[in-house]
C-alpha cells in the first residue's frame, strides 16, 4: 500500500501539497495573536459611537526591536561619567543607529504582513532606521489589528482615532516587534504654561486669564519681571553672545508652532540683536496654538544669539516617542541642547490599568517610557543634552486626584464662579478597570451624571472651574459624607476616603526619567529672594517635583537625594514617596512673570500682544539657553560639548557647592485646581521642589570647562546624517509579494 501511494503521487499533487502546507502553516500562524491593547473606557477620554469613517486615513508605527542596548547603556553612562576615562568621547548618529539597528529578519518579518494586508494603491509604507510607518485606510488598519476604530475626544479637547476594545497582531511577530504605537495610545501632552495677563500696546487688560469670579489664593506677584535682561542678570551670566558657528540648539514642539513675526517683535522690544533663524523639522509646518513655541523659541534665542536654532514639531497624532525617533532624525543635524516644555503624569503614559502602550507579549507595559530611555541615551551618546520641564501642578501633576485635599483652599489659582468653600472636593468614579477620583481626575463629561447632580440639589452641588478649565472642580454646601451616591451611566459614585498614602503623588514625564535633566521651576519675591514656585506665594503654577513611581536611583543622585531623606527637613506622610526612586527635578530656573509676545497670525508683527506667563515651560529653554553659552566656550577651545549633564551636575555640586545658589524656601502642594493636605518643602541641598538649586552660570560653566580639559571635540558630530528611509506603496516588489501571498490563499480555498 505504501509502494502504491508513492507511485499515484503526480507532480501537480506534491506541488498542490506543498501549496496547502504552506498556507496552512500561514494561516495557522496568523490566526495565532498577540492581544496589543484593550481600552474602552479611559478616565481623561470620552470615546464616540460610532467606528470612524473606512475610508479616512490612518497613520500606525511599528517599532521594531533593537539591537545591543545593554551596550549602548554601558556607553552612555560612560561618556557621561566626568570621572571616567571615556568622559566627552561621543559618537554620531550614524554610529549610534548602525549599533542598535534591528535584525533584518524582523523588517522582513513585518514587511511580509504589510504586504499581505496593506493595498498598495490606497497606503503608504516607510522604513525608518528601527521602525516602519504606515499610512492607509481606516478599514485595512481595523482589520490588521482585528479592532475598531473610533474618535476619542479628551478633555482638553483634543481629538485621536484610536482602537475602541481589543487590538492584535499574528503572534510570530512577537519576537520582532517592540510596540506600535498610533494604534492604542491615547496621549494629550500637557503644556507647562499658565497665563496671567495680557497688554495690548500701553494698554492692559490686567487680571487672570482665568476669567471668573473668585479670585486667586494669593494675589499675582509682580515684583521681578522675567525679561531676557534680568533673567541674565540674575544667574550671573555676563555674556549671551554665542561665536561660534557649529553651536546648535533646538525645541521640540507638539501641535503648536512658534510665529516668526512674533520673534522679530520680541528682538526688538528687548534689543536683541545676532540672532540666526530656525531651521525647521518634523512632521508639521503650521499649527492653531502658539503661546507655548513662542515662549520656547523667544527665550531660548534671546539668551544665547547667534546659536543655530531648529524646531521640530510634531502632529497632534503624536508623542514623544515619535517625536524623537521619526521627527527629529529628518532635521541635518542633530541640535546639541534639546528643550522640552510638555509633559505627561508617568503614571498616564503606560503604568496601571489601561494598556495603553501597544506592547507585546515580549515586553512589559512600560514599554513606551523604555523606547524613549533608547532615544534618550542615544543622544546622550551623542553628546546631547535634554532638558525637560518638571512640570507646573506641584506633587498632582495632571494625575487621578487621589491626594487628600486642602478643604481651607478653593480654586487656588482663581476664576471659578463659586466664591465661597467647597465642603466635598472630591469623590470616588468606580469603573470595572478601576477607581478614579472625580472631578479632579476623571474629566469625563458632567453629562454623565446629571441625575447625580439632580439628586444632591439640595446641597448645591455642581461643578465649577476656572474659564480655561470648566467643570473640573467640585463644588458642595455638604459634607462628602452627607451627599447621596450611586450607579450613573454604570459608574458608580461614592465617597472618597483616602486611605493609601501611595496613590497621593504622582510623577512628571519626562522629567521623571534618569536619563535627562528636569527643570524645576522658582520665583523672585520682595527682597529679591528667589523661593519655589507656587501658587501660595503669587504664582499661576507650582514647581513640579518628586520621586519616580517607576525609574530606580540613577547612581549620580544617590548622595544628594539620601542626604535629603534623612534630613531634619519637613516631608510629607509616610508611604506617599520612595527615596529609592529617581528624583526630581535636578535644577531649577525662574519660572514666573515672563513677557512673551503672541500676534495674530504667524507672519504679522502688528497688533500683537505682550503676554505674562508662568511656568517651567519657560525654566526650560533659559537652562538650554545656558547650556548653549557653555557649549559655545567648549567648542570654540575644541572641547566636547555638555552631553548628558546630570552626572557633571551633581559631582559639581559635591565637590563645589557654589556652582549652585540653594533655593530652601517654597513649596509645592498645589495644583493650579486644588491644594493637597501633603507636599514637599522646599529645604536645605537637593529637594523635590527645585532640585539643587538655580545655577550660578560662571560658576558652573568654569566647572564644566575644567571637567572637560582632556575631551575632543568630535566635527563629524556636526555634519549632516539623515537616516535612510525606503518608501513603499507602488514598489513592484510589494505589490509581487502580495499577488503571490493571494495567490496562495487561492490554491487553499479551492
Amino acid at each position: 500500500k505504501s509502494q502504491s501511494r508513492e507511485t499515484n503521487m503526480t507532480p501537480n499533487t506534491t506541488i498542490s501539497f506543498a501549496f496547502f502546507l504552506v498556507v496552512s502553516l500561514a494561516l495557522a500562524s496568523e490566526n495565532k495573536r498577540t492581544l496589543l491593547s484593550d481600552v474602552k473606557v479611559h478616565p481623561a477620554w470620552s470615546v464616540g459611537s460610532d467606528p470612524v469613517d473606512p475610508n479616512s486615513d490612518f497613520v500606525f508605527n511599528i517599532m521594531l526591536k533593537q539591537q545591543n542596548l545593554d551596550e549602548l547603556e554601558k556607553t552612555f553612562w560612560q561618556v557621561s561619567d566626568p570621572n571616567h576615562k571615556d568622559y566627552g568621547k561621543f559618537w554620531s548618529r550614524k554610529q549610534v543607529e548602525k549599533l542598535i539597528e534591528p535584525k533584518q529578519e524582523s523588517f522582513k518579518a513585518v514587511n511580509e504582513w504589510l504586504a499581505s494586508h496593506v493595498p498598495s494603491s490606497q497606503s503608504t509604507v516607510i522604513r525608518g532606521p528601527a521602525y516602519i510607518s504606515v499610512v492607509t485606510k481606516a478599514s485595512v488598519a481595523s482589520k490588521m489589528f482585528e479592532t475598531e476604530l473610533r474618535t476619542w475626544k479628551h478633555t482638553s479637547g483634543a481629538e485621536r482615532v484610536r482602537a475602541f476594545g481589543p487590538s492584535s497582531f499574528p503572534s510570530h511577530l512577537d519576537e520582532h516587534v517592540d510596540l506600535v504605537t498610533g494604534l492604542s495610545d491615547l496621549f494629550a501632552p500637557h503644556k507647562n504654561i499658565e497665563v496671567y495677563g495680557v497688554n495690548t500696546g500701553n494698554t492692559s487688560t490686567g487680571g487672570n486669564k482665568r476669567q471668573g469670579r473668585s479670585q486667586p489664593y494669593a494675589p499675582y506677584d509682580t515684583y521681578f519681571s522675567a525679561d531676557p535682561a534680568n533673567v541674565a542678570n540674575l544667574y550671573g551670566v555676563s555674556s549671551t553672545r554665542v561665536n561660534n558657528a557649529k553651536t546648535t540648539q533646538g525645541v521640540l514642539s507638539f501641535d503648536d508652532f512658534y510665529q516668526s513675526g512674533a520673534l522679530s517683535v520680541f528682538y526688538n522690544q528687548f534689543s536683541i540683536s545676532g540672532t540666526k533663524g530656525f531651521k525647521n523639522g518634523g512632521t508639521i509646518t503650521s499649527a492653531t496654538e502658539h503661546l507655548e513655541s513662542n515662549l520656547d523659541t523667544q527665550y531660548m534665542t534671546a539668551l544665547s544669539p547667534g546659536a543655530n536654532p531648529y524646531f521640530v514639531a510634531s502632529s497632534k497624532n503624536s508623542w514623544l516617542l515619535e517625536s524623537l525617533e521619526i521627527a527629529l532624525p529628518l532635521v541635518d543635524a542633530t541640535p546639541q541642547v534639546i528643550t522640552i516644555s510638555y509633559s505627561s503624569p508617568e503614571v498616564q503614559v503606560c503604568l496601571g490599568q489601561y494598556s495603553l502602550c501597544g506592547g507585546t507579549a515580549q515586553t512589559d507595559s512600560n514599554s513606551y517610557l523604555d523606547r524613549t530611555d533608547t532615544e534618550f541615551k542615544k543622544l546622550g551618546v551623542m553628546g546631547v543634552t535634554v532638558m525637560a520641564a518638571s512640570g507646573d501642578n506641584g506633587v498632582s501633576h495632571w494625575s487621578s486626584g487621589f491626594c487628600p485635599v486642602d478643604l481651607n483652599i478653593y480654586c487656588p489659582g482663581g476664576g471659578c464662579q463659586q466664591t465661597g468653600q467647597s465642603q466635598c472636593q472630591q469623590v470616588l468614579a468606580t469603573f470595572a478597570d478601576g477607581n478614579i477620583v472625580y472631578p479632579l481626575g476623571f474629566g469625563s463629561p458632567s453629562q454623565y451624571f446629571f441625575d447625580w447632580f439632580s439628586d444632591n440639589a439640595n446641597c448645591n452641588l455642581r461643578l465649577d472651574g476656572p474659564s480655561n478649565r470648566p467643570n473640573s472642580i467640585l463644588y458642595s454646601d455638604c459634607t462628602c459624607d452627607k451627599l447621596k451616591y450611586g450607579t450613573y451611566n454604570r459608574i458608580g459614585l461614592k465617597q472618597y476616603v483616602p486611605n493609601d498614602p501611595t496613590l497621593y503623588f504622582t510623577a512628571e514625564w519626562p522629567a521623571s526619567s534618569p536619563y535627562i535633566t528636569g527643570i524645576g521651576g522658582t520665583q523672585i519675591i520682595s527682597g529679591n529672594e528667589e523661593i519655589g514656585a507656587s501658587l501660595l506665594t503669587g504664582a499661576s503654577i507650582s514647581s513640579g517635583g518628586g520621586f519616580s513611581q517607576y525609574y530606580a536611583r540613577p547612581s549620580y543622585q544617590t548622595a544628594a537625594t539620601s542626604a535629603w531623606a534623612n534630613s531634619a527637613a519637613t516631608k510629607p506622610a509616610a508611604g506617599t514617596y520612595d527615596p529609592s526612586k529617581r528624583g526630581f527635578p535636578d535644577i531649577s530656573a525662574v519660572a514666573h512673570n515672563y513677557p512673551v509676545i503672541n500676534c495674530p497670525s504667524a507672519t504679522s508683527t502688528s497688533n500683537c500682544q505682550s503676554v505674562k506667563v508662568d511656568g517651567t515651560s519657560a525654566s526650560s529653554p533659559v537652562m538650554a539657553a545656558f547650556i548653549t553659552l557653555i557649549n559655545d566656550a567648549l567648542i570654540s577651545t575644541g572641547k566636547s560639548t555638555v552631553g548628558f549633564i546630570n552626572p557633571v551636575l551633581y559631582d559639581a555640586y559635591a565637590k563645589s557647592p557654589n556652582v549652585v545658589k540653594d533655593v530652601t524656601k517654597g513649596n509645592n502642594r498645589c495644583h493650579t485646581l486644588y491644594c493637597c493636605t501633603e507636599g514637599y518643602d522646599a529645604a536645605a541641598g537637593w529637594d523635590p521642589v527645585t532640585g539643587l538649586g538655580v545655577p550660578n552660570f560662571e560658576q558652573l560653566k568654569a566647572y564644566i570647562i575644567t571637567a572637560k580639559a582632556n575631551t575632543v571635540y568630535n566635527d563629524n558630530l556636526n555634519s549632516p546624517y539623515v537616516p535612510e528611509t525606503r518608501r513603499f506603496g507602488s514598489s513592484s516588489q510589494l505589490n509581487v509579494f502580495a499577488l503571490l501571498v493571494v495567490s496562495l490563499v487561492l490554491v487553499a480555498t479551492f
